[in-house]
């Protein structure tokens, strides 16, 4: 069986990275490929009815950070929803998007 060349696209890498969960500023080269595929990566994405965010606040992590700095006895985070709620808003375009994501997650 002759083997043929697939039409493999340049941010196949950074597609799939995306599928399975969010991808931070730190794994560089998944990262970098992603911005600058940024508006490839966003019409792959429209086309299977996901949005992409790309966003360099990387709110997420600083909550993280601040937890970490502040409290040195404690070794795991925990939230109430409505505190995980507050953070997430600001990822939402629309607020279809958020009330959605508010009754899901009751």
């Amino acid at each position: 069986m002759e083997h043929q060349s697939r039409n493999i696209a340049p941010y196949a890498k950074s597609a799939v990275k995306l599928l399975q969960g969010p991808v931070f500023e730190d794994q560089q080269d998944v990262w970098n490929e992603m911005l600058q595929y940024q508006v490839e990566l966003t019409q792959y994405f429209e086309r299977i009815a996901f949005d992409v965010l790309i966003d360099k606040r990387d709110g997420l992590r600083e909550w993280l950070l601040e937890f970490e700095s502040s409290d040195l006895e404690t070794a795991n985070l925990y939230i109430t929803p409505k505190e995980f709620r507050d953070r997430m808003e600001m990822f939402f375009k629309e607020k279809a998007n958020e009330l959605k994501f508010i009754k899901e997650s009751h």
